[in-house]
């Protein structure tokens, strides 16, 4: 099987075609998942929204310097507080 390096693929997927045969920890580890890949995504959604409303040279400031730092590239919270510290005037870019 494809899904045996990977077990919450491997879990959903057989959740999806034989719930019953899912064990219910296993099945509250999916569900986890799942809802931390939403409010990650619901998260990235906001921050971006915010960004993109800014004028494009200041756009161009807040992703030139956030894509400078390689502390947390990857969080929307850390895409927020670089634009909140900006917005503040606490970074001067």
């Amino acid at each position: 099987m494809r899904f045996r390096r990977y077990p919450l693929c491997a879990l959903e997927r057989r959740a999806r075609h034989a719930p019953h045969t899912v064990p219910p920890a296993a099945w509250s580890a999916v569900q986890a998942e799942r809802r931390a890949r939403c409010a990650q995504a619901r998260a990235w959604r906001a921050v971006r929204a915010q960004v993109f409303a800014l004028d494009p040279a200041r756009r161009r400031a807040v992703l030139t310097y956030w894509n400078g730092e390689r502390l947390f590239p990857a969080l929307p919270n850390f895409l927020a507080y670089v634009l909140r510290a900006y917005l503040a005037g606490r970074v001067v870019l």
